[in-house]
């Protein structure tokens, strides 16, 4: 695979009662071939652990770019439209990676 130089990788993950999937979510988009500038957990209203859980990767992560995003419940679309909002400028390049669902 060729890379591209200049290539920026924004991961958005949405999640609603996710903080027992949230370790291995962000592991898997830390370790991609591209390297992530900026990963953005959008908690959806979630009554679980997923606002501690993310705050703990991010003291786990130190030097990463890892924005906790908390929101009411407004569902997926939502939580990922909000996550897309902050990640920069530039032309949007979006794909969503598969998983447990909220």
């Amino acid at each position: 695979m060729s890379h591209r130089s200049g290539l920026v990788v924004s991961v958005v993950i949405p999640c609603h009662g996710y903080a027992r999937h949230l370790p291995q979510a962000v592991s898997g988009a830390l370790a991609r071939t591209f390297r992530a500038r900026k990963l953005v957990i959008v908690d959806d209203g979630s009554t679980d652990d997923t606002a501690e859980a993310a705050q703990y990767l991010i003291t786990r992560h130190p030097g990463r770019s890892i924005t906790p995003l908390r929101q009411p419940d407004a569902g997926v679309s939502a939580a990922r439209n909000t996550g897309i909002g902050t990640r920069g400028s530039g032309p949007p390049r979006t794909t969503w990676p598969s998983g447990p669902g909220p």
